[in-house]
């Protein structure tokens, strides 16, 4: 018997310790209303950068450009199925027509839940979650975006949306990166592709990984409580 409950607390053990090399992502489209145009995170509590204002105290560093409203040839403000318009608000847009078209957002602390109005959401658009200079997750627009696409889509709500992102591994910096223009995937096209987002988002918030290792433990407690009683 002894050596049974040895193999469980092992079991256990084994759970608490393990670190994967990747983070399982889940992701979500809720939102809260930001300012009647613009979505937000729906978690109370989360740090928000709307990029007016007051802002957190996160390191930008890379390549990228706060705009309000659309910029011909360059970004396109996330359409918001709040009001079936375009954010009238500033956002973030990665990148201008640069040879480096990211940027790398440090927290100044450690995560697991991302979230961000993201805009016409495409392929070319990745996000990278890191822990100091390992990448433990990546996501990319075609994996978020909702149906079919359109890919790029400027004005529907399936590639304008709010996504919350929960990370079964702490991040403390992202790197957003938008690949492009291609010219054999976009020929005859010349402007850049950028990564529209606003109400960029952080928080610590309970992880399925989480709940599941609690769940084991205090189902070993009490396997073993009933031991001690037989």
């Amino acid at each position: 018997m002894k050596k049974l409950i040895m193999i469980l607390v092992g079991v256990a053990l084994t759970f608490a310790l393990a670190s994967p090399a990747m983070a399982s992502l889940t992701w979500n489209y809720d939102y809260a209303d930001g300012d009647g145009t613009s979505l937000t995170s729906p978690y109370p509590g989360a740090i928000v950068d709307t990029f007016s204002g007051t802002r957190p105290g996160w390191t930008y560093t890379g390549n990228a450009v706060i705009y309000t409203g659309d910029v011909p040839n360059k970004a396109s403000a996330p359409w918001s199925v709040l009001d079936g318009a375009k954010d009238n608000t500033p956002y973030l847009a990665v990148p201008e027509l640069t040879p480096n078209p990211y940027v790398r957002v440090d927290f100044g602390g450690s995560y697991n839940y991302l979230g961000l109005h993201w805009g016409s959401m495409d392929a070319y658009n990745q996000i990278e979650f890191l822990s100091g200079a390992s990448v433990v997750g990546t996501i990319t627009g075609d994996q978020v975006w909702i149906g079919s696409g359109p890919a790029g889509g400027q004005a529907i709500p399936n590639t304008n949306q709010y996504v919350n992102f929960i990370s079964t591994l702490a991040f403390d910096a992202i790197k957003i990166t938008s690949f492009g223009p291609d010219p054999i995937r976009y020929p005859g096209t010349s402007a850049p592709y950028a990564f529209e987002l606003d109400n960029l988002a952080v928080a610590i918030i309970p992880a399925p990984g989480a709940i599941l290792l609690g769940g084991i433990g205090v189902a070993l407690v009490g396997w073993l409580k009933r031991r001690r009683t037989l």
